[in-house]
């Protein structure tokens, strides 16, 4: 059957171009470009390409479990390609992969199965991938393939063994153990740049300095040999070195709520159906910013109670930000934050992982912030963490170009203030945002409206996003 051709709706910037250049002329080959230079663009370009001069037909994308929304959105704002989640337990991503799409998306954990005393799913869903025959794989933050021989790295390499096309990407190939590179290469394109035998490139290139325990460093005399092979098969550029880059990037990071959230969770939202189904009026508007900002706490990790404020035991927002500090290793960072809380939270566990941290916020003393601003600005202050509404305004931090928003205002203002902290006279590089959000909560409703320019009190009222957001999330849980 004949395949409509498939629309990219975009325009690539100069380094994509000659990325993709370099794409189409190798076909197993790598993007070790920084976050926020446009990755993800490329690959679905070429994918474009592929599938319109009759050479791809299904295309899988395999990437953590927190960036599958990333790409859904990144699909449908780039192209026409229809794009299958694999979600659920196994059977029901098995009956999800029989389903027609045209790019498939599923995790590292899901195509590594699980092998115990009791029951063995390694090989269900790589057989199942196998038979669906793709002719392109693509993985994100392919350096989660790592260790000689673990499930994760066999499933990985089986698959792109047997796949035509096969393209990976992060921003830091190179991860704790640097000898990890030959799995991933081995199974870019099956050991053409490294060879098939682990060991033996791993002993040709690293030697071991961690006497009672392994740990294997780079052979001075080898990094020229080793950057060679690297990038004989990849390419990479930094932000500040793609000058034609748009001033800002936008890029959402999800996680999902624990149990322990969604215990607290759905009786808020429940009361604010309850709440929306009221006449329209000004009470109903005061009732139903209430349960938002309540919802908004909970999926920070914390709530406020009649007399205390109560933390949750689990933050999977508060791991997203160690996460992303880990992809930016030697950034500055800002993380703005709207509660006290929240200021309180990221501190703390910042400083318990030995980072060094200034904060702002209402209680901070004004002779205090100058001081804070300048360590930031010219000093070895590596991350400030800013009340939005103490922080987001007036200020020059142009020693940073990230900005991690761990939760968001109500105000649209205060979004738009708080981008210009680094965006301005003196900039020398791309400015990153990067909104963390709780996939299906009203993380995404707050930021969707925010970025609409809307009010969001004024959009309850009238407005059914947030309702069907609510559905959505109910059905979901149910």
């Amino acid at each position: 059957m004949m395949k409509i051709r498939i629309e990219f709706k975009s325009k690539l910037m100069q380094h994509q171009k000659e990325q993709l250049r370099f794409h189409l002329l190798n076909p197993h080959s790598a993007n070790w470009s920084e976050m926020g230079t446009g990755k993800t663009v490329i690959a679905l370009k070429l994918a474009t390409m592929l599938r319109n001069i009759g050479l791809l037909d299904k295309m899988l994308v395999i990437c953590p479990l927190s960036v599958f929304h990333t790409w859904e959105i990144e699909i449908e704002k780039h192209t026409t390609f229809t794009v299958m989640p694999l979600l659920g337990d196994l059977k029901t991503k098995l009956e999800l992969l029989q389903k027609e799409a045209d790019i498939y998306l599923i995790n590292y954990d899901a195509i590594a199965g699980r092998r115990t005393r009791d029951y063995d799913t390694h090989g269900i869903m790589i057989g199942a991938l196998l038979d669906r025959k793709f002719d392109q794989v693509v993985a994100d933050e392919v350096t989660m393939v790592k260790g000689y021989g673990t499930l994760r790295t066999r499933a990985v390499t089986i698959l792109c063994d047997r796949t035509p096309y096969t393209l990976f990407m992060s921003g830091t190939p190179i991860s704790n153990n640097p000898s990890d590179i030959f799995n991933i290469y081995r199974a870019l394109d099956g050991g053409k740049t490294f060879g098939k035998n682990f060991f033996a490139s791993r002993n040709k290139f690293f030697h071991n300095v961690g006497y009672g325990f392994p740990k294997w460093e780079l052979k001075p005399d080898m990094k020229e040999e080793l950057q060679k092979r690297m990038y004989s098969s990849a390419v990479r550029v930094r932000k500040d070195d793609c000058l034609d880059l748009p001033p800002k990037i936008f890029s959402p990071r999800f996680c999902y709520l624990t149990d322990e959230q969604r215990r607290y969770y759905i009786p808020i939202v429940q009361d604010l159906v309850k709440v929306l189904e009221l006449d329209t009026g000004r009470i109903k508007i005061q009732n139903a910013m209430s349960k938002i900002i309540k919802l908004s706490q909970v999926t920070s990790g914390f709530m406020y109670t009649d007399d205390k404020t109560f933390f949750l035991e689990q933050n999977p927002k508060a791991e997203l930000v160690l996460d992303l500090i880990k992809e930016n290793p030697n950034e500055k960072i800002i993380i703005y934050c709207y509660w006290q809380e929240d200021v309180r939270i990221l501190s703390n566990l910042l400083i318990s992982q030995g980072f060094c941290v200034g904060t702002l916020y209402g209680a901070t003393p004004s002779a205090e912030r100058g001081k804070i601003i300048d360590a930031f600005q010219k000093g070895g202050l590596q991350f400030l963490i800013a009340n939005i509404g103490v922080g987001g305004y007036g200020l020059t931090l142009t020693a940073s170009s990230t900005i991690i928003y761990y939760n968001l205002s109500f105000k649209v203002i205060d979004f738009l203030q708080s981008q210009d902290r680094i965006h301005r006279h003196g900039q020398a590089k791309t400015c990153l945002y990067l909104p963390l959000l709780a996939r299906g909560t009203i993380d995404e409703y707050i930021y969707t409206t925010i970025v609409k320019n809307t009010a969001i009190a004024e959009s309850i009222v009238d407005g059914t996003a947030l309702k069907d957001s609510i559905r959505r999330f109910l059905n979901e849980t149910n």
